[in-house]
């Protein structure tokens, strides 16, 4: 949620969040990453169906404290690796937000978006819920399983909405009821989350003109980095095995022939993995 100010969170310990991105709603386009099935896949390397619950974190501008904290659900539904449900936020005054949601799981990673408010209470003056984005790493852990991530919020001017972070568990496989998760595990869970970001990164992320993206020398073997626009639609093929790369890392700069998405991401494909990263052009 958000207000004319900076508001979509209590103290997270000393857990650093400068490895994080703000971003200001009104220079996201109107998403639609998920409308058609460019992304779909029968079959899927996880499975998100189910009930989700956890918390939601927003920052301050500065990125180096908690201003708010918020209860966070998910109800997905899964089928091959297309996802589709509904996202509910709460917090502490119990202002709420119901929102449908769509997206696709890619390799270890759930990518959605907020798409439509169902239902929503706001009491606070000059504040709206924001609608987000999601890449969120799913996680395994002690016979247990997570969701751990950002969400990238857009609204109408003049609103603007941070990134904020969220972790979950699922009640299905993890057996939980309503017990939170500690502080402990919301560390580790977030750490993971920037752990895999050494696996495949970019930078600088949001960019202008172009971003590089960097990849670990550990993934080797024939690959394919493809980069994919709001619709689900490939618009550019980096590197293929008749295409090889020569480094780790590799640019990118959209063209005049590519719209301005807003939100897009790539996708590196490796030895039967799949890895991914959202991007954000801002202008």
């Amino acid at each position: 949620m958000k207000t004319t100010t900076t508001k979509r969170i209590a103290l997270l310990g000393a857990i650093a969040l400068g490895s994080l991105t703000s971003v200001k709603a009104q220079n996201l386009s109107k998403l639609q990453k998920y409308t058609n099935d460019n992304l779909y896949s029968a079959t899927a390397e996880f499975s998100v169906d189910g009930n989700w619950k956890g918390v939601e974190f927003q920052y301050d501008w500065t990125k180096t404290y908690i201003e708010e904290r918020f209860q966070y659900d998910l109800q997905l539904t899964q089928e091959g690796n297309r996802v589709s449900g509904t996202s509910v936020i709460t917090d502490a005054q119990g202002n709420y937000s119901k929102m449908e949601l769509r997206g696709f799981v890619l390799g270890s990673k759930l990518h959605f978006e907020e798409y439509r408010i169902i239902d929503q209470l706001m009491k606070r003056p000059a504040t709206v819920w924001c609608l987000t984005t999601g890449e969120l790493l799913i996680v395994k852990r002690d016979n247990k399983i997570y969701l751990s991530g950002t969400l990238d919020g857009y609204a109408s001017d003049p609103f603007s909405c941070n990134q904020t972070y969220v972790a979950l568990e699922s009640e299905k496989l993890n057996k939980t009821e309503s017990s939170p998760l500690s502080s402990q595990t919301q560390g580790e869970l977030l750490n993971d989350f920037l752990g895999s970001r050494q696996l495949m990164d970019a930078y600088p992320n949001p960019f202008r003109e172009d971003v590089t993206i960097k990849f670990s020398p550990e993934i080797k073997g024939d690959m394919t980095l493809e980069i994919i626009d709001i619709t689900g639609k490939k618009i550019a093929t980096l590197v293929t095995p008749q295409m090889p790369a020569t480094s780790n890392e590799i640019k990118f700069r959209p063209t005049e022939l590519i719209p301005n998405s807003g939100v897009m991401f790539a996708v590196l494909r490796a030895n039967g993995k799949i890895y991914t990263r959202q991007l954000l052009q801002i202008k």
